[in-house]
């Protein structure tokens, strides 16, 4: 195995697993971590600039979803016209949230999977 490719997932800090994300999947707009109980970002990907109105509308969609009104979900899609979004409970105790947001027009089975995997790399 090439050492160069070799990439050490367990000393990668949050920022640099979204960053690694948005690079690996290029329709990828951005995607954020965030803390439930507080509904705020704990970080972004830092490619792109999102309006704070963009950020507080999701970290509040999220607490929605997730919180007791719909029941114990880990997972929640929303499609529109102008992105999908998807967002995953991340570790044991599922306090936090990962959303990706991606292009329009993209297949929702791929934006599940490809969300989903990146939980895995987070803790989740």
């Amino acid at each position: 195995m090439n050492s160069h490719a070799a990439i050490d997932l367990e000393s990668m800090s949050d920022q640099d697993h979204l960053a690694s994300l948005r690079r690996a999947h290029i329709d990828i707009d951005f995607a954020i971590l965030i803390d439930l109980r507080a509904s705020t970002v704990l970080c972004v990907s830092s490619h792109i600039d999102q309006p704070q109105e963009t950020l507080d509308a999701l970290c509040r969609a999220s607490s929605l979803f997730f919180g007791e009104r719909f029941g114990d979900r880990s997972e929640f899609c929303l499609t529109t016209p102008l992105r999908t979004i998807v967002a995953h409970r991340v570790g044991p105790a599922g306090e936090t949230a990962l959303v990706v947001t991606f292009e329009p027009g993209v297949a929702l089975g791929y934006a599940r999977e490809t969300t989903t995997r990146a939980c895995h790399c987070l803790g989740g």
